[in-house]
């Protein structure tokens, strides 16, 4: 049996990684997990490598799970493990955000307005279909506008949508 070194041995059990651009490093004495979330159907060759060599990969989703899998990565590493929520914020009650309109029918966007997002598909079917004049709003919580989506956003696309009269 190979001897482990004391530095190695007081490490963690398991090395758990949840960052984007995945690290390739391979972890010491620890089993070695990437959580990563995945939006496309496979996953890039330049990424199978990394993903190939952990020991488990925790997915958000079926959807995710199954790109990980056509991919080639076999299907028993990769598990579904659901973003989790500090239950101290998040909770189903309390106070209410008070949006400034009365329409009753209320489509919530949340995320960064980039096209690889589909904000694009979103806005065109909604300023395609409904008006001023229709009991809906759409209420869009961007996030990223000012760091990682920097430069990339549909702001300006918006702010022109929400300056035209009957929109």
């Amino acid at each position: 049996k190979e001897q482990v070194p004391e530095e190695i041995e007081k490490l963690p059990y398991v090395w758990i990684r949840h960052q984007w651009p995945p690290k390739d490093e391979i972890t010491q004495g620890a089993k070695w997990i990437i959580m990563q979330p995945w939006e496309f159907t496979q996953i890039r060759k330049d990424m199978f490598e990394i993903f190939q060599k952990a020991d488990y990969i925790w997915a958000p989703s079926n959807f995710t799970r199954q790109s990980f899998i056509d991919s080639g990565i076999d299907f028993n590493k990769v598990q579904i493990v659901p973003n989790g929520i500090n239950p101290e914020l998040f909770k189903p009650y309390g106070d209410k955000f008070n949006l400034k309109t009365n329409k009753k029918l209320k489509i919530l966007y949340c995320g960064g307005t980039i096209y690889r997002k589909g904000i694009d598909v979103l806005l065109e079917s909604y300023i395609n279909n409904f008006n001023s004049e229709d009991d809906i709003c759409l209420v869009i919580k961007d996030m990223g506008g000012d760091s990682f989506y920097k430069g990339q956003t549909f702001e300006e696309q918006i702010l022109e949508i929400q300056s035209k009269a009957n929109s």
